[in-house]
């Protein structure tokens, strides 16, 4: 084979057999040259060679019989014995294979010189070798709830002094998977590095163990992180008043005209009154008033200064679109989902759409449209508003053409502009939104975990006659097995908690 990166080293002296003064019988004498070989910077695993000159310098045969090697990583393969004339000589190879970073031994030629018997050649040698580390390691992705993911950079680095390849790259246990496809082989140079993300998903209760393996030309054999992540389930218990909606999600879009800055005013000033009625369930309050549809304000029981936040957000922004209430709600409920409006709808609570114009409703479409759109979005959306009376109007206010249609068609509350106090309006709009029709389906906060194990509890009674329905997530009961109006159903189970953003 090719001699790579080979560094001869000669000390300049012989393994030399002499003879003995006293003893003038011709006799064989062995020299080896060169006493001492050592190979630098060779790559684990590559095999490289020298050459070892044996003669015969003594004036009788010499039968060179055979060698030995003291040491590993060295080995003379093409050694045979010979039998030299005076002057004649011979040679063979010596290899290295180097697994490690360092290696020493000797190699001992054996002849019958008798004073001289075995002649040592000192060999020596470094190896190169890529290194592969994988980090951080050990890693735990934590707990999840079941059904969530969770996806973390893993750093893949040739830390060695040769380039590293990587053969293959895996995922251990069924619940972690590779989340960026990856090329392979993969070559990393020296101090090179890549990464690769891994995604864990609890399919289920308990602590799941896995890992990320990788293959390569790393000597040390194949690396590994290992994986630790857990899923859990927590309990739930979701209480319901027949009667009343206990989460709502409201959007108020607002006619922000000339016309209405005296009475937006007067809204703000009176926010407490419907704020307070509002503060006894679990609602969300979106303030629209601009055609882009982004909320100028999110109001929760939470909201520090609530009042003034809304008297504030009344007075947001306007466009085109501010006599069209319509265009500002579907607007708004456009951006609900990752966009401007993030978080203004949760799956499991009602939705109600307010509007307060002392226009008619202006949008492009008509009225059955758009309470198709509020449908398709909730099912039992209701849409409530304060305008002028139908058909006639009155002094501060055209007729709410449009708006009263929607709200007769949905079941909502049509309160008419012809006031001067705005207290009682808003206390009409805010026990309106929270009073909801008798039913027999209760939307749950959480998806259950089994639902066989739901307990439903009427009055303090547990009730037999429903079932769960996993499309809207609701205890549905049976026809003539409704709770009555004012009863309190309390549902009790082990839910899936909301998967982290």
């Amino acid at each position: 084979m090719t001699l790579i990166g080979l560094a001869l080293a000669c000390t300049g002296e012989f393994g030399l057999g002499k003879e003995g003064q006293n003893d003038p019988a011709p006799s064989g004498v062995i020299e080896v040259w060169p006493g001492q070989i050592y190979f630098e910077s060779v790559p684990v695993g590559t095999v490289v060679e020298g050459e070892i000159q044996v003669r015969n310098v003594g004036d009788a045969l010499l039968d060179v019989s055979a060698h030995y090697v003291d040491g590993d990583a060295f080995l003379a393969p093409g050694f045979s014995a010979h039998v030299l004339d005076p002057g004649a000589s011979f040679s063979f190879n010596v290899q290295f294979t180097p697994t490690s970073d360092g290696h020493d031994a000797v190699l001992w030629v054996v002849s019958n010189d008798a004073a001289n018997p075995e002649v040592p050649v000192q060999l020596g040698g470094t190896g190169v070798y890529p290194k592969l580390e994988i980090t951080p390691s050990p890693y735990d992705f934590g707990q999840h709830g079941v059904g969530c993911s969770n996806t973390n950079t893993f750093t893949l680095a040739n830390t060695g002094d040769a380039p590293l390849i990587v053969d293959s790259l895996e995922t251990v246990g069924a619940t972690y998977t590779i989340a960026t496809p990856v090329l392979l082989p993969l070559t990393l140079e020296i101090g090179a590095s890549t990464e690769v993300e891994v995604t864990y998903t609890a399919d289920d209760v308990g602590v799941d163990l896995g890992a990320l393996r990788a293959t390569s030309n790393d000597p040390g054999g194949p690396d590994e992180v290992s994986f630790t992540g857990e899923g859990f389930v927590e309990p739930v218990v979701d209480e319901f008043l027949q009667g009343t909606y206990t989460r709502v999600d409201l959007v108020l879009t607002v006619d922000r005209s000339g016309s209405m800055d005296t009475d937006l005013r007067h809204v703000g000033e009176n926010a407490p009154v419907l704020l307070d009625i509002l503060s006894g369930i679990d609602f969300q309050l979106a303030i629209v008033t601009s055609d882009d549809g982004c909320m100028n304000a999110l109001i929760t029981p939470e909201t520090p200064d609530a009042a003034g936040v809304m008297a504030d957000a009344l007075l947001g922004r306007w466009g085109r679109w501010t006599e069209a209430g319509f265009t500002l709600a579907l607007g708004a409920l456009a951006q609900a989902n990752g966009g401007c409006n993030d978080g203004m709808r949760r799956d499991d609570a009602h939705l109600e759409v307010l509007h307060i114009s002392d226009e008619p409703e202006q949008s492009e479409f008509p009225w059955t449209d758009y309470v198709i759109d509020l449908m398709l979005e909730d099912p039992t959306v209701r849409v409530s508003a304060v305008a002028g009376p139908v058909p006639g109007g009155c002094e501060r206010a055209d007729a709410g053409v449009g708006y009263y249609d929607a709200v007769a068609a949905t079941g909502g509350m049509f309160v008419d502009f012809c006031f001067e106090d705005w207290a009682e309006p808003l206390a009409a709009i805010a026990d309106g939104v929270t009073t909801a029709p008798t039913r027999g389906d209760f939307r749950l906060t959480r998806v259950p975990y089994d639902p066989a194990a739901i307990e439903v509890v009427v009055d303090g009674v547990v009730a037999t006659r429903w079932s769960y329905v996993p499309g809207p997530n609701a205890v549905e009961f049976e026809e003539g097995a409704w709770p009555g109006n004012g009863a309190e159903i309390v549902v009790t189970y082990t839910g899936i908690p909301e998967c982290d953003p």
